[in-house]
């Protein structure tokens, strides 16, 4: 759960992904009881990514590009 672990407001993450926020809150509707069923909890990052320019920028940081396939440039894939 990015949104979780950089405790970041839908709406930054939907603009990321180029959804509406309700898509976003309809994911987590369905992965939060998951993790609480796994007892799984997680771990908010020292860094707090505001803005959909801040999240770009610490995906660029640790290796993640824009997917060159994708009509979303906002979809990410690792390096190879």
């Amino acid at each position: 759960m990015l949104r979780l672990r950089f405790r970041q407001p839908q709406r930054v993450l939907a603009e990321f992904l180029g959804v509406v926020t309700g898509t976003i809150a309809a994911a987590e509707q369905q992965i939060l009881p998951l993790l609480d069923q796994c007892v799984y909890a997680i771990k908010p990052a020292g860094t707090r990514l505001k803005t959909p320019t801040d999240l770009t920028a610490y995906a660029q940081a640790h290796g993640l590009v824009p997917h060159p396939e994708s009509q979303n440039s906002a979809l990410i894939s690792c390096r190879s």
